[in-house]
């Protein structure tokens, strides 16, 4: 099944909608933190998702220690609407203050990147009691008198007040299963925004059975972005992409075609003669084209969309 690729952004992330929409499917941008905050870039990113046809949404970075009422009246406010999906980002806000207390040239250094990158998996299940005891002083010294659970629930509560839509969760294995401790209804009430690096599949964690998106990486590399941005795999087709969002349009490429060779083609890294093969395509796969050249024998070659560097060739 093939990848339907999203983003995510914020103001770390410097976005050219236009040159970057034929390689995504839809993008989730931040839009507030806490009760005050408004991400620099969200009413930009909105725009240019909505200039291109992008299926945009947006999420929120939820603070623990602010009112989660407050937060979802301000996330929903600043909004403005266009969108059906909102996600409260509950993470690695108390991780990261005690990943903080540790030198990373400690015997700990190891642990301590795995967690602060959510992955792998494999590494943060052997996270060394030192770091466990840690982390749970921190959130300790939060005073929490509600559990983080139930302020979550409230701040989602209130968001499909609001707007009639329940908010997906977003976080990452460990800090579901260590930090916010989810109940049963969790898994059902709310659709599972992953965070699980460097794997082709992500550990869902209780009480969840499946995923609606999996955030992959944070060092993407698409055209158009400058730098580093953060992908992800939606679990479903283009078509539910644009159903869920309620805005945007699945991206019309200027053409397509399709293998149709029983032996199957070859996929090159170059639009130049002897370019190296990445990939044999298979007989009937349909491809999609967003760019053409001309060889110097005069076979055309397709840029299809998929990979960064990739070229088809059709013989003249």
């Amino acid at each position: 099944m093939a990848k339907i690729k999203l983003v995510d952004t914020s103001h770390w992330e410097t976005v050219d909608w236009a040159v970057v929409r034929p390689h995504i499917y839809g993008a989730i941008n931040k839009c507030t933190q806490g009760t005050t905050i408004v991400d620099s870039k969200y009413y930009s990113s909105k725009n240019g998702c909505i200039q291109t046809a992008c299926p945009w949404a947006s999420y929120h970075f939820f603070a623990p220690l602010s009112d989660p009422i407050a937060q979802a009246n301000f996330y929903v406010s600043k909004v403005q609407g266009g969108s059906k999906i909102f996600v409260c980002d509950v993470e690695t806000t108390v991780l990261n203050e005690a990943i903080e207390r540790f030198q990373p040239t400690t015997s700990l250094g190891r642990y301590i990147k795995a967690a602060k990158m959510k992955a792998p998996w494999r590494a943060l299940k052997e996270l060394p009691e030192e770091l466990t005891k840690v982390v749970e002083e921190v959130i300790s010294q939060y005073n929490l008198s509600t559990p983080l659970h139930e302020l979550v629930n409230d701040f989602c509560d209130r968001v499909y007040e609001q707007t009639g839509y329940m908010p997906w969760i977003y976080s990452s294995p460990y800090f579901i299963s260590s930090i916010l401790k989810p109940p049963a209804f969790f898994g059902l009430k709310y659709d599972l925004w992953i965070a699980h690096y460097y794997v082709e599949e992500p550990i869902i964690p209780a009480p969840w059975s499946s995923y609606i998106l999996h955030q992959y990486t944070d060092r993407g590399v698409l055209p158009g972005v400058i730098g580093n941005i953060d992908l992800d795999n939606f679990n479903g087709t283009p078509q539910e992409v644009v159903s869920l969002f309620g805005n945007g349009s699945i991206y019309q490429y200027p053409e397509y075609v399709i293998v149709n060779s029983p032996a199957g083609l070859n996929l090159r890294a170059t639009n130049l003669k002897g370019g190296y093969i990445i990939v044999a395509i298979q007989n009937g796969k349909e491809l999609h084209v967003i760019d053409t050249k001309q060889d110097e024998d005069g076979r055309i070659r397709y840029k299809i969309e998929g990979w960064v560097a990739s070229w088809l060739t059709r013989p003249k």
